[in-house]
């Protein structure tokens, strides 16, 4: 199974940052299934398969089975800082 984004045409604009997809079946539920992707600062299309996405909740990976509802509640895009 495939979660394609787009926007404009089926393409986005980047900037050159990295950027983190977060899919949630339910909103009462802790965990977000979660790809971060980066973007090149041109227009492109960007696929995400279900099957790359990992559970996590605060960041942290969690031992559980990978996205597998038939409905998604919540869907959210992060712009992913680096900090040292």
């Amino acid at each position: 199974m495939f979660c394609e984004l787009g926007i404009n045409s089926n393409t986005l604009k980047g900037d050159g940052k990295s950027f983190q997809f977060k899919l949630r079946a339910k909103q009462n539920h802790y965990n977000s299934d979660v790809k971060t992707y980066n973007t090149k600062g041109e227009r492109e299309t960007i696929t995400i398969p279900l099957e790359e996405m990992y559970p996590s909740f605060m960041g942290s990976k969690q031992d559980i089975p990978n996205f597998d509802q038939p409905t998604i509640d919540q869907v959210a895009f992060l712009v992913r800082y680096k900090v040292v």
